[in-house]
């Protein structure tokens, strides 16, 4: 996806949850949670994008869009919003699947340029 990194991440709480640390613990749980988002993301969204049951895939996607969230990824955050309140997010489940699929690695990326020491993590 070609968005404007800037468009991606909400900066304040990247900056409030990512700024470097001094402390070696500090740096240690952001790498921990970072690690967790970097490494299940494109997973839950690919199991969220197969699921049938639509209550299911509302809780998958309220889930995934929870952690999104919380790590910054604003974005991402709103268009699994849209999944999770479109009419039939299980038809849907292609186009937004496809299409949050495609924001992962920019927003990744995105992160891990501002925040370099998040790399390690992986």
């Amino acid at each position: 996806m070609d968005a404007d990194p800037k468009d991606l991440i909400d900066w304040d709480i990247a900056d409030e949850l990512f700024a470097p640390q001094e402390d070696p613990d500090g740096t240690a749980m952001q790498m921990e949670i970072w690690s967790s988002l970097r490494s299940d993301l494109s997973t839950d969204l690919e199991q969220a994008a197969r699921e049938k049951n639509p209550e299911a895939l509302k809780s998958h996607l309220h889930r995934i869009r929870g952690y999104c969230s919380t790590c910054a990824l604003s974005r991402l955050g709103g268009l699994l919003r849209a999944w999770e309140d479109c009419g039939d997010p299980v038809a849907a489940a292609s186009d937004f699947g496809s299409r949050a699929l495609a924001m992962v690695p920019s927003s990744i990326a995105s992160l891990e340029t501002k925040f370099p020491h998040l790399r390690g993590a992986v």
